[in-house]
């Protein structure tokens, strides 16, 4: 019975693991990558090696793919008009509406957001 102990599933593992590198190796290359990372690449493993912390108990991690530099632009508008259209869907499929609630209200019972009842909420 072969592959049970006779070494061919590591042989199969590893030529699999070999073609699956080549693949991405030829995608690189193909995207314009060579060996190595890219430069975005290389700053976000450098962030994420040098700025990766653990407090109370989780790890925090910078935005890996940020600009600090690049200013945020002002998009209120187009963010409401898709608020406005997730409102009609939600409005028109009850079902889908009621597990969309169900998974906000487990966001909130978790503490991952916080409900807001002001007009105006700075980013800090």
């Amino acid at each position: 019975q072969a592959g049970a102990n006779d070494g061919s599933e590591d042989n199969e593992t590893r030529e699999l693991t070999n073609q699956v590198q080549r693949y991405w190796e030829l995608e690189g290359e193909l995207h314009g990558q060579t060996k190595g990372h890219s430069n975005e690449d290389a700053r976000s493993i450098q962030l994420m090696e040098t700025e990766t912390k653990f407090a109370n108990g989780r790890y925090q991690v910078p935005m890996l793919w940020r600009d600090a530099e690049k200013p945020l632009i002002n998009n209120r508008r187009m963010v409401e008009r898709r608020l406005q259209s997730i409102k009609r869907d939600l409005i028109r499929n009850p079902d889908i509406h009621q597990q969309y609630q169900e998974t906000f209200d487990g966001y909130v019972d978790k503490g991952y957001i916080i409900l807001y009842s002001g007009s105006y909420m700075s980013h800090k």
